[in-house]
């Protein structure tokens, strides 16, 4: 049976629509963490994917939802009643969270530690095709240790109280000509400032190499491997999968500092995003 598959973060939602006969269309929608995304945005979206699909969802399908915040019975429920309600010939609707996706694309039958560090950030240990536990998601205010969200915001706070070298804060200002005013209303005034404040991880990237930044990057890894990570670790020999537009950036900083952190850990998978391999796990399992 045809399916439609998402994949939903803080930054962006991947649409992927299998059809039986092997042939598949995709697409690239904003991501819709349901504490930030009213019934309203979200019926929006589906209409964009209706659209951009042009009907081929007519006839039954299956759909799958990963969602960033969907890990609460109370915020599948609400997603669930939305999907049917705009899909009501869905012969089946399943919500689960993004981590759940995030296993079952990297370790599939297996068992393993799975973090996902995106706009947001969380880890977990999976086995028996469940998440078996994980750590606490506190969001991008408490929470959140070594995302794009946390990295943004070390970046920016140094930004406005001129602790950054000339030539960095030159740069800066060239990527975000903001006054402060502006910057505090895209923060505490404007949607999503989560997303706003991730954008600033290209600018990460791009200078890696210098001493201040690094500085950033060994901080954020650092609380996210001994905070997250460490705390779910109960052998001497564990497998990691990582997942995420950050960590796939940052990949061979993320491997260095697992091995400082968490040495019993082999990381053993790093995606940048899960979609491809989790609709193999789909089509592989035919779940019901």
């Amino acid at each position: 049976m045809t399916f439609l598959l998402a994949d939903s973060g803080s930054t962006k939602t991947l649409w992927h629509l299998q059809h039986d006969n092997g042939s598949s269309a995709t697409l690239s929608t904003q991501g819709l963490p349901p504490r930030l995304t009213s019934d309203e945005q979200f019926h929006a979206v589906l209409n964009r994917v209706t659209e951009a699909f042009e009907g081929e969802v007519a006839n039954p399908f299956q759909l799958f939802f990963y969602g960033s915040g969907c890990g609460s019975s109370a915020q599948c429920d609400r997603y669930t009643h939305l999907l049917r309600s705009h899909w009501p010939q869905a012969s089946q609707v399943y919500v689960a969270s993004d981590l759940l996706g995030a296993c079952r694309a990297t370790f599939a039958d297996s068992n393993g530690l799975v973090g996902i560090i995106g706009t947001g950030s969380n880890a977990c240990r999976y086995a028996a095709d469940a998440v078996e536990t994980s750590s606490p998601s506190l969001g991008y205010l408490l929470g959140d240790e070594g995302s794009g969200c946390a990295l943004g915001i070390q970046i920016w706070r140094l930004y406005w109280n001129r602790q950054l070298p000339d030539h960095l804060t030159n740069a800066f200002h060239e990527l975000f000509p903001l006054s402060l005013p502006e910057f505090l209303d895209r923060v505490y005034m404007q949607p999503y400032p989560n997303r706003f404040l991730a954008s600033a991880v290209p600018f990460l990237a791009n200078y890696r190499n210098e001493p201040t930044i690094r500085d950033i990057l060994d901080s954020q890894w650092r609380q996210y491997f001994t905070t997250m990570v460490k705390p779910l670790v109960s052998d001497t020999k564990e497998q990691l999968a990582l997942v995420g537009g950050v960590a796939a950036q940052f990949e061979d900083e993320l491997r260095q500092a697992a091995s400082i952190y968490c040495p019993e850990l082999s990381v053993v998978k790093v995606l940048s995003d899960p979609v491809s391999d989790l609709i193999a796990y789909h089509v592989n399992h035919q779940l019901k």
